[in-house]
């Protein structure tokens, strides 16, 4: 009888204080690679490896993720300096959102900075990640040193 009064007791508690943080702690989360992509193939999710901000602790380093935590409406943008060709996607639970690619193809060795920018409609427990095209074979790197990172934000407006 204790055991359901408390559980009775904690369900409300624990509903209330996760909705009290969504009203009131602001999703955002921006993370940068801390070496060069190399040797990326088709499907290579990138793994954004140094975490700046993550109010919600959304993102998951082994899958190179960001979850959802809250539903509503996101802007999304991913920075790629990128020395030969290798087109990246916006991937939302598999699903392919947004793309970029280098404006030369050939690449010729010049490094290249492609950027991306969405505005979506996404539902708590979403996944967004961004990979390499499924169709090419990536070639080149995704530079990242002192001048230039390659980077994934995302933010609830």
């Amino acid at each position: 009888m204790r055991a359901a009064v408390f559980v009775t007791l904690l369900l409300p508690l624990c509903c209330w204080s996760y909705h009290y943080k969504a009203i009131s702690t602001p999703v955002a989360f921006h993370a940068c690679l801390t070496t060069n992509g190399n040797s990326l193939g088709r499907l290579h999710v990138l793994p954004f490896d140094r975490v700046i901000t993550d109010t919600w602790e959304g993102y998951i380093r082994h899958r190179g993720s960001y979850r959802i935590p809250v539903t509503g409406v996101y802007v999304i943008t991913w920075v790629t300096p990128v020395v030969g060709n290798i087109p990246l996607e916006l991937v939302i639970n598999g699903q392919q959102r947004g793309r970029t690619a280098p404006a030369n193809a050939k690449g010729e060795g010049n490094s290249q900075t492609t950027t991306g920018v969405a505005v979506l409609f996404l539902y708590r427990r979403d996944v967004v990640s961004i990979r390499t095209h499924p169709d090419f074979h990536p070639v080149g790197f995704i530079a990242n040193n002192k001048w230039q990172d390659s980077c994934l934000s995302l933010w609830r407006i």
